[in-house]
């Protein structure tokens, strides 16, 4: 369990060292959403899967964008386009991690490899769907499940479950803070907290980066 620790973590770390690099190069469309409103609506929304889908190796403010999503089309659209962008992020990392199953094996064995899949094969759904929620980790999953050997078709599964409920809330306080201005208030202010959440995040990786 230690080897599978250290490879979670090393993953992780990985993860979070990308995010302050994007962070460090001050990417705005990565930083807020400001910048949707000077695109035309259908402009926007695609640039909003897109940056979702991209969400698996950069640090994209993807509560912001699913509720962008929602005041852009609506709850029903809004929904499906965010659930369509998360699942394509959550195929990424997985695909990463399944092609770097030999690098993964190299720093972790043979049996960690397989200690991992075992587990995944008890508990992966699960997992997959109690982690979609967290930055970072849940990146870090879907990763060690492709990584693993895990099948396609049981990862999109848990994923799926863990990204259809999220989608369709966040599209839903989308679509009525585009017409409710305290909504709209008490949005900003949660979407602030997980900023700061990902940003402590970040810089727990720069100290770990620096350590021996």
């Amino acid at each position: 369990m230690l080897k599978i620790a250290f490879a979670g973590t090393l993953t992780a770390a990985i993860f979070l060292l990308l995010f302050a690099l994007a962070c460090w190069l001050r990417i705005d469309v990565l930083i807020d959403t400001a910048w949707l409103a000077d695109l035309d609506s259908t402009i926007a929304a695609v640039a909003c899967v897109a940056l979702l889908i991209a969400d698996a190796v950069l640090p994209a403010p993807s509560s912001l964008l699913l509720i962008a999503l929602g005041a852009l089309l609506g709850k029903v659209l809004g929904a499906a386009a965010g659930f369509f962008g998360t699942m394509g992020g959550a195929a990424l990392a997985f695909w990463i991690g399944r092609k770097g199953s030999v690098l993964f094996a190299r720093i972790g064995g043979n049996t960690t490899s397989a200690q991992l899949q075992s587990y995944l094969n008890r508990f992966g759904v699960v997992t997959v769907i109690a982690t979609r929620p967290i930055p970072v980790v849940a990146e870090t999953v879907a990763v060690l499940a492709g990584a693993s050997g895990m099948e396609w078709g049981r990862f999109l599964l848990g994923a799926a479950l863990g990204n259809f409920p999220i989608a369709i809330v966040y599209s839903i306080l989308g679509s009525s803070a585009a017409t409710n201005r305290m909504l709209l208030v008490a949005l900003i202010g949660i979407a602030t907290a997980l900023s700061l959440f990902r940003s402590r995040l970040k810089e727990a990786g720069k100290v770990e980066a620096r350590l021996p």
